[in-house]
């Protein structure tokens, strides 16, 4: 299996056992305490945990070095979930709110669920480990998803059992929005480790491009839908804080912006005006509103607005690794006089390189082919085709003309188009005859006509009942 393909496998497997770990945290939490698990203090213990064992793995180091640096972060990821349910509103890096922390007076209750998040946070530290040690293939992949599809089974089950048994309604969680989730990251790890050999595969001339455009924008839109229906809410408040920020920076500069557009567009401006006065002299003219779509419509709406917000998502986060990649082999570098090796920034260059190469040597080898003449052998393989979904297949153990002959009994007004097209096959085969391209062009045409609109009628006929 390929670098690549590996590398794309983790972060699918992450997001299939996150899902049904955070879905039992918030039920949990939620049912046991009225508060849900914030998936803030979920993400910051299973992503330290990943990136840490994947970046003291392989280094040679001893066992006291890996227990010390894992126990040291979860110490940290552990202080920043208390944290967030102590203090949320003090910065973490300030320490004050640890002073306080044992001062403030705390009920059992209080301390059953400071225990209950320091459970859960060592679980999803423990999960975060796990992945990054796992073997990456189609078995581990199978496992993963038999069990997500347990665990969210049994949570649904205990769900209903709270609304039936203990009337308790959990308002704040959407269950099938992490069942969403959990369904896109398995389907994009399922068909990452579809090839579970080593052998080399090979492209046919000419589709290579389209398969790297075509599996990079599918795992994007894959990846961007599940994360962004896992992190909704995260995002939600994320890009309200955003909005929020933007407009205070850009306040001061509102003003500019406003003359400089009224300066190019005045004339725009001045007609709107006209046409309002026209409608205030014509009390004749509607005013018209616009309706919120319904049905499809609104449903259609969800799903670009989904897959746009998850490929923004995805973009930010590929920036923000990026940046983080790039600063983390900037620091590991020796000072001296050795060669360093490639920067990712410079991998991610050549990637992008590769990717446009590939697109425009699609393009030009599509206009390369509209331009050259048609393949004898290519326009009755084509002729074939059209036989056989009009209800006359080729027959292997007849000729050519027979088969022409075949279909011209069928379709007698298409007689002259069938001979021209078998013709000029049969000089290039076996005669071994280069065609003149007018001839060529008129067996192209014959081709053309023969998929016709008003053949279909007859066609169909054909099809159904002969």
């Amino acid at each position: 299996m390929n670098t690549w393909r590996k590398s794309l496998i983790l972060p699918a497997l992450w997001g299939m056992d996150l899902s049904w770990l955070y879905a039992w945290a918030a039920v949990i939490m939620l049912a046991g305490f009225g508060m849900p698990f914030s998936q803030a203090s979920a993400l910051l213990p299973a992503v330290s945990a990943t990136v840490l064992t994947l970046f003291i793995r392989h280094r040679g180091w001893r066992n006291y070095q890996i227990v010390g640096v894992h126990a040291l972060g979860l110490i940290l990821a552990c202080a920043a979930v208390i944290h967030d349910l102590e203090q949320p509103a003090s910065p973490f890096y300030h320490f004050s709110w640890l002073l306080e922390f044992p001062a403030t007076p705390k009920t059992p209750g209080h301390w059953l669920l400071l225990a209950a998040a320091l459970f859960w946070s060592i679980v999803f530290w423990i999960a975060g480990t796990r992945l990054a040690l796992i073997p990456r293939d189609h078995i581990t992949i199978s496992n993963h998803f038999d069990l997500g599809v347990i665990s969210l089974v049994l949570l649904h089950l205990f769900e209903m059992l709270l609304a039936v048994k203990g009337g308790i309604t959990l308002v704040g969680l959407s269950l099938p929005r992490v069942l969403f989730a959990f369904f896109i990251f398995s389907v994009l790890a399922f068909c990452l480790a579809r090839c579970r050999g080593d052998g080399k595969s090979d492209f046919i001339v000419g589709f290579r491009g389209i398969g790297v455009v075509v599996s990079f924008m599918t795992a994007l839109l894959l990846l961007g839908s599940g994360v962004t229906a896992l992190f909704l809410p995260f995002l939600t408040v994320a890009a309200e804080t955003g909005v929020a920020v933007l407009k205070t920076i850009t306040a001061p500069a509102g003003n500019l912006i406003v003359n400089i557009l009224s300066f190019f567009f005045g004339r725009g401006k001045l007609l709107s005006d006209q046409a309002g006065s026209q409608t205030t002299r014509n009390p004749g003219l509607q005013e018209v509103s616009f309706q919120q779509a319904e049905g499809w419509q609104a449903l259609l709406q969800q799903i670009l607005l989904y897959l746009t917000a998850g490929l923004g998502v995805v973009a930010v986060v590929m920036l923000f690794i990026l940046l983080v990649w790039q600063t983390g082999w900037w620091l590991s570098q020796k000072t001296g006089k050795g060669r360093p090796g490639s920067s990712p920034w410079q991998m991610f260059r050549e990637l992008i390189g590769a990717v446009l190469a590939a697109v425009a040597a699609l393009i030009g080898k599509l206009q390369v082919t509209s331009r050259r003449p048609p393949d004898p052998v290519q326009l009755y393989l084509a002729l074939t085709a059209w036989g056989g979904s009009s209800g006359l297949a080729f027959i292997p153990s007849e000729t050519p003309r027979q088969y022409g002959e075949r279909l011209s009994k069928r379709f007698p007004a298409l007689r002259e188009e069938f001979l021209l097209i078998i013709a000029v096959h049969d000089r290039a085969v076996y005669g071994e005859r280069l065609e003149p391209s007018g001839q060529l062009q008129s067996a192209r045409l014959a081709c053309r006509r023969l998929h016709s609109f008003r053949l279909w009628p007859i066609r169909l006929k054909t099809l159904l009942f002969f």
